[in-house]
């Protein structure tokens, strides 16, 4: 059970500082003792916080999802054709700048947690189940403006663009950022294409 909140901007250094040990170590390794070494607190200030390193681990999770879902729906919501919208939101998840790169760290280090049925499981899940969700809204939308053709299962479409976005982020690790921009541009624009394309109905 969360603790109550007494300094809001205390609780987001601690998080932040989760989420530094979490990229940079994983999971396991960012101990209480290095993520209070890192935000420059004690264990026990981080005690008043969360009750123990699973919920401060949930905690920078969900902040993760959190900031790149807002990236992905300021885009997904603005202005343009619903497809040149998905062609963005893709974009803005690519893993190409620092803040980015950190992100998608967070995620390779909870999947591995994820895997072996740990509670960071279904945080991991909520993040790319919403983000597929997006993505179905966009295709959905493109379908009705006739832009896609009415056969194509939007569903799947958007589990494919979930599954090639996963595999460009676990590229981020050994990888130097250009290349993982080039690799993932080209295959992006492949699929993005075929979308655009007329489909047979």
């Amino acid at each position: 059970m969360a603790r109550s909140i007494r300094d809001p901007k205390a609780r987001t250094r601690i998080i932040d500082a989760g989420a530094r040990a979490v990229a940079e170590r994983g999971v396991h390794a960012a101990s209480m003792r290095v993520i209070a070494a890192e935000a420059g607190v004690s264990t026990g200030y981080i005690t008043h916080y969360f009750a123990d390193k699973d919920e401060l681990m949930e905690a920078v999770l969900d902040a993760t999802n959190r900031h790149a879902a807002a990236r992905v729906l300021r885009v997904a919501r603005g202005d343009g054709p619903a497809l040149e919208r998905l062609a963005g939101a893709v974009d803005v998840m690519l893993p190409i700048d620092p803040v980015r790169r950190r992100e998608w760290q967070i995620w390779v280090a909870a999947w591995g947690e994820a895997a072996k049925g740990d509670p960071l499981s279904v945080g991991y899940r909520a993040g790319w189940t919403g983000l597929r969700d997006i993505f179905a809204d966009l295709l959905g939308e493109a379908q009705r403006a006739g832009d896609l053709a009415p056969g194509v299962d939007v569903r799947h479409r958007a589990d494919r663009l979930v599954t090639l976005l996963a595999g460009i982020g676990l590229l981020a690790g050994v990888e130097r950022p250009g290349r993982v921009r080039a690799t993932a541009e080209q295959m992006l624009a492949e699929e993005l294409a075929w979308l655009g394309e007329p489909q047979p109905s």
